[in-house]
Parts: C-alpha cells; structure tokens; sequence
C-alpha cells in the first residue's frame, strides 16, 4: 500500500472529507487529492500533522511499520461517539479480559 493509500484509507476510516483534512493541516483540498494519487510527495511537517491527527506512527504512513493500527484508529473513532458512562464501562470490561489473562 503507498502512502497516498494510507491517507485515503485513514481519512475515511475518520469519516474526512478531503476538504476537512486539508483544513486542519491548513494545506488545499487539491493537495490532499494529490497526495492520495501519489502525484505529491508529502512534506515532513505534514506528515506529523497527519500521524497526530490519525493517532498511528510516521513509519506506518511511510511503509515502514507494515501493521496498521487501523483496528486502534477505528476503535479510538467509535469512542467519540460512546457517552461518559459507556466509556467507564468498557474501561472495566477491559480490565477484567485482563484480569482473566493473569489466573
């Protein structure tokens, strides 16, 4: 998967348009668009911004880190949605699969 793959398949896996991701790296939405052809080599500024925003490494935008985080990503969006309640809850579930692992 190229890096441009890897700025699709997050930014979709955080519901972005290119226009939103383009607007908090402050950067135009035709640059995002190039980047996801890999027609545009990504500058190291922006490649901090989009491992911050994305929450996975710059080894992973790069290729280098073959493993996705994409289960980490996709299960860190869903909290956003969870109110403060269900957060604690799986908070505990959590810790008991833990606990259940050290018997």
């Amino acid at each position: 998967m190229t890096i441009g793959a890897r700025v699709k398949h997050l930014r979709e896996l955080n519901n972005l348009s290119q226009s939103e991701l383009a607007a908090m790296i402050n950067v135009s939405s035709s640059s995002v668009s190039m980047w996801e052809t890999d027609k545009r080599e990504i500058c190291q500024d922006e490649l901090i911004k989009l491992s911050n925003i994305f929450k996975v490494s710059t080894d992973y935008l790069l290729g280098i880190d073959k493993e996705a985080n994409a289960i980490d990503v996709a299960f860190y969006n869903q909290l956003g949605e969870l109110t403060p309640e269900q957060k604690l809850d799986i908070i505990r579930y959590a810790e008991f699969v833990r606990s259940k692992n050290h018997v």
